[in-house]
């Protein structure tokens, strides 16, 4: 383990680093000059989801995000995993356990820089009957990121979904059991990173990484001058601690694909990652062979969820699985180990807990106005132009949308006249100074959301949700006659084909127009005088949807009545002989068996009964009653209450009838 001498200094970075982040966060305020506009700068919780990788950069697990959050964003992390096996690579049947614990802080700049320190302990124990073997060594990385595209947010309010960008990190080692660095083993990496976030852009829960690069080992070239630089790699307790720790002797090219599903509070995400050794002389892969870059480098499979329970606080659990250089999967055998490289455990388990805070200020370079209000005229201690000194509070407010993201841009503004109109900065919030009021009326707004208002009391920071709004159709239609074309006044209501989102329009001179969300629904056309009739229409985005009714007149003689157990009619439906094609005449007995059905909303189903003279006959008779159901649903009835059935026709029955019997209603559920 490290002693004090080299333990301390990286202590003492990240307790100064924390500590300077606690304290920003409860000291007060300094209050501004009062003839300049400074705002109130400090620190809040983060309102992202953001973790630190095992690199100690803002990423997934070994896969590096290529944003940086800023204005200055600070992420600090604690996290630990463990691995057991029963029987590992000893000569015996042995016991091994390895655990590693973490600490890491990264700091965000403009969108544009991150830089990251992170300590890390390994340990392992390697039991064989009653005889134990621990070893430990800790490490400590430090690393910066460059994502240049963040370049353009400095000068532009248009939210960009991709960042690119380079990352470079060292790591030092300690000596085995020692308590000074190891120089020999320090390693270093660069890395190309890609990353699409849509979450952040345009409120979709997708974000998505890509790396690839190179990791250099200094003792693979120290090691024909120095023989301790392959102490981590020799013999089992070598390749045991090189496994806890990470440590390779020879270069290695790594890449990493990961993509996440930031939803409210919860955030799943996957990561693949593959890690080989370079220039391996012949004959040191697995069991003496050549190195096989399929099967013997690390690849990493790694699923894990991230819980966000409240701003600025994100848990973490995680699970490696190895299904590569594992040295043989259940027990791994030393003679599978690669020499020179560690190996990688089939299985790793492991969580973290991750508190971000990010910094606020009075002006925000992705806004076109202050975050912090300058009007709020008067802050804390400063004096009114007539030398009172009036009462004053802090006003917050910070908005976001329902998956809890930030939203900069949104224009917040103040019934009260508290404060002026301003744009919410990179934090999504607007903060200023404004004479103590009981409550305080605020209404938000944004392009692609629907405004929302809520009330402050008592000067409680406010939260505000936008959600974007309802996507609609406009639905355009006629209503007239059918023989004379006149424009018919009524009504006409709109249905979901299941029965809900029932709509009722006035039909004014012939003419209506409403609006739906996308989806099926069902119109029917109500006039008095004339027989109901409906269509089914598809709503879909785009331009409008336009609709037509031909409406005939209740006739003299009505072809179809409901009677006792069924609907009537004075004619049969025709169809073309041997077909299940209607005829043009069974429009009229159809058309009036739609206007009973519409009139008539308390027969909750009808069945359409076909009849065939024999059981050969029953697959014919099957279609036509399809096509009868089929006519109704088209022509407003809904789908849940028709049925078509075909069956032989009984004594005293016609062959080829149609028949509507009405079903009874439906037993209500047994309490």
């Amino acid at each position: 383990m490290w002693g004090t001498r080299t333990c301390a200094p990286a202590l003492a970075a990240l307790g100064c680093l924390w500590g300077a982040l606690a304290h920003a966060q409860d000291a007060p305020a300094a209050a501004p000059a009062a003839d300049v506009d400074d705002g109130d700068d400090g620190f809040g919780f983060g309102s992202s989801d953001r973790v630190l990788n095992r690199y100690g950069f803002v990423g997934v697990r070994r896969v590096t995000s290529a944003r940086v959050y800023g204005p200055v964003a600070a992420t600090a992390q604690l996290s630990g995993g463990g691995f057991y096996l029963p029987d590992f690579v000893g000569p015996d049947v042995d016991q091994q356990v390895i655990v590693r614990a973490r600490g890491a802080a990264a700091l965000g700049f403009f969108d544009l820089v991150e830089l990251s320190a992170q300590a890390l302990g390994a340990g392992t124990e390697n039991t064989i009957g009653d005889y134990s073997t621990r070893q430990a060594a800790p490490q400590f990385s430090v690393g910066a990121k460059l994502n240049p595209v963040g370049l353009v947010g400095l000068f532009t309010d248009f939210p960009i979904p991709v960042a690119a960008g380079l990352s470079a990190q060292v790591t030092m080692p300690a000596r085995l059991n020692g308590i000074v660095p190891d120089y020999l083993n320090l390693s270093a990496q660069v890395a190309a990173l890609v990353t699409v976030d849509l979450a952040d852009a345009y409120g979709l829960p997708f974000r998505a990484h890509l790396n690839g690069g190179y990791r250099y080992q200094n003792a693979h070239y120290l090691a024909p001058v120095d023989t301790r630089a392959r102490y981590y790699l020799q013999g089992v307790d070598g390749h045991v601690l090189a496994a806890a720790g990470d440590y390779w002797w020879y270069d290695q090219a790594f890449g990493g694909v990961a993509v996440e599903v930031p939803l409210p509070f919860v955030t799943p995400f996957v990561e693949a990652w593959w890690q080989g050794a370079l220039m391996v002389p012949a004959g040191r892969g697995a069991s003496g062979a050549d190195y096989d870059f399929v099967f013997d480098p690390h690849t990493v499979v790694t699923p894990g969820v991230r819980v966000t329970p409240f701003q600025g606080v994100t848990f973490e659990l995680f699970c490696d699985i190895g299904p590569t250089g594992n040295a043989g999967y259940v027990p791994p055998s030393l003679a599978n180990v690669v020499d020179g490289q560690p190996l990688n455990p089939l299985y790793f388990a492991g969580g973290s807990v991750t508190v971000s805070m990010d910094a606020f200020s009075s002006s925000s370079p992705s806004s076109s106005a202050p975050a912090e209000a300058a009007g709020g005229d008067f802050p804390e201690g400063a004096a009114t132009p007539d030398g009172a000194a009036p009462a004053v509070q802090k006003v917050e407010v910070c908005v976001t949308d329902g998956a809890r993201l930030a939203l900069p841009g949104a224009r917040v503004s103040f019934s009260d006249g508290g404060l002026p109109d301003s744009l919410t900065g990179d934090d999504g919030c607007v903060r200023g100074w404004a004479e103590t009021a009981a409550t305080r009326r605020v209404t938000v707004s944004l392009e692609g959301f629907e405004d929302n208002a809520v009330t402050l009391e008592d000067g409680a920071p406010g939260r505000v949700v936008l959600e974007r709004p309802i996507q609609r159709v406009t639905l355009q239609g006629s209503v007239r006659g059918e023989v004379d074309d006149v424009a018919l006044p009524g009504t006409v209501e709109l249905t979901r084909q299941d029965g809900s989102g029932f709509v009722e329009v006035d039909v004014e001179g012939g003419r209506f127009t409403t609006a739906v969300e996308p989806g099926t629904w069902v119109l029917q056309a109500h006039s008095d005088g004339y027989l109901r009739a409906g269509r089914v229409v598809e709503a879909v985005m785009g331009e409008p949807v336009q609709v037509a009714f031909r409406l005939n007149k209740v006739p003299a003689r009505r072809i179809a009545k409901r009677v006792e157990g069924r609907i009537e009619t004075a004619a049969n439906v025709a169809f073309s002989s041997r077909s299940a094609e209607l005829l043009s005449a069974a429009a009229f007995v159809l058309d009036d068996v739609v206007d009973v059905l519409l009139v008539e909303r308390g027969i909750e189903q009808v069945k359409v009964v076909v009849l065939a003279k024999k059981k050969k006959g029953l697959p014919q008779a099957q279609e036509r009653a399809d096509v009868v159901k089929a006519y109704l649903e088209a022509h407003g009835v809904l789908p849940r209450r028709v049925v078509a059935e075909a069956r032989v026709a009984k004594k005293g029955e016609k062959a080829g009838a149609v028949l509507f019997d009405i079903q009874p209603p439906s037993e209500p559920a047994a309490p």
